[in-house]
């Protein structure tokens, strides 16, 4: 008996069931649909994440970083976003914002918020006086939860919606998913490399004629200006700036 022949058919078939069993599902949006931010993660997580979540013992708390800056409304009177992409987004309070301005263009706007709600271990976890804000239990974070109720609180349910995880691994759903948006907020990892791949991958999720922008573009936080920099110029994109905020606008004959 030829083992080896064996061995390498048996190689051969994980090899392919594994490209199988990796794959992304297609999570498909009706176009027509009138909530296809909804219908997205209704389908991802196999129902609403707002059922049976009860506010009880939880008061509106949107205290945040920089969410007040004025492009938030510039950029959306501008574009009149039906769907908005946020990666990193904590309380959510610049999430509620962008949602309340979006709403009075366009009463179908929607906003996904991708965070994994652990907190940053470059502040809230190595900073004693900032770490109660994790509100830990059993050494667990629970500031998803706290999210949530900032967001039934503002009445936002049906227009904000979580998706709790990794910005690699969201964007990786997505990009296999036929959600695409016209505005892309990013303020998740502050490292260049991870910022870099937030805007790279981001970018393929934004129409043609969308505005991505961020924040922290700020000489204590080189990790996101070296990255933002180094995307605009990669792509010989032309890139604004404005106090601690970039963007970047999409060509509208760009894919």
């Amino acid at each position: 008996m030829d083992f080896g022949g064996v061995v390498a058919q048996l190689g051969e078939r994980r090899v392919r069931n594994a490209k199988v069993e990796g794959s992304i599902p297609f999570h498909s949006t009706n176009p027509l649909s009138m909530s296809p931010v909804k219908d997205f993660v209704v389908s991802l997580m196999g129902a609403n994440p707002y059922d049976g979540f009860d506010t009880a013992g939880r008061q509106l708390d949107i205290t945040g970083w920089q969410f007040r800056h004025p492009w938030f409304e510039a950029l959306i009177t501008q574009l009149k976003p039906r769907s908005i992409l946020e990666v990193g987004t904590w309380k959510g309070a610049s999430a509620i914002l962008m949602a309340q301005f979006a709403r009075r263009f366009n009463p179908q706007a929607e906003v996904l918020c991708v965070d994994t709600w652990l907190g940053s271990h470059r502040v809230l976890w190595s900073t004693p006086e900032y770490r109660r804000q994790l509100d830990l239990k059993n050494g667990y974070p629970q500031q998803y939860y706290q999210f949530l109720a900032n967001v039934v609180l503002s009445n936002m349910r049906d227009v904000i919606f979580p998706m709790p995880m990794t910005s690699y691994a969201a964007t990786d759903i997505l990009l296999a998913s036929t959600l695409r948006f016209e505005l892309v907020y990013i303020d998740a990892h502050h490292d260049e490399d991870e910022v870099y791949g937030d805007v790279k991958r981001c970018w393929k999720l934004l129409r043609p004629g969308g505005t991505m922008f961020g924040d922290d573009y700020l000489v204590t936080e080189p990790g996101v200006v070296k990255a933002v920099n180094r995307f605009a110029a990669e792509g010989g994109h032309y890139l604004h700036t404005q106090a601690e905020k970039w963007a970047i606008q999409k060509s509208p004959a760009t894919p």
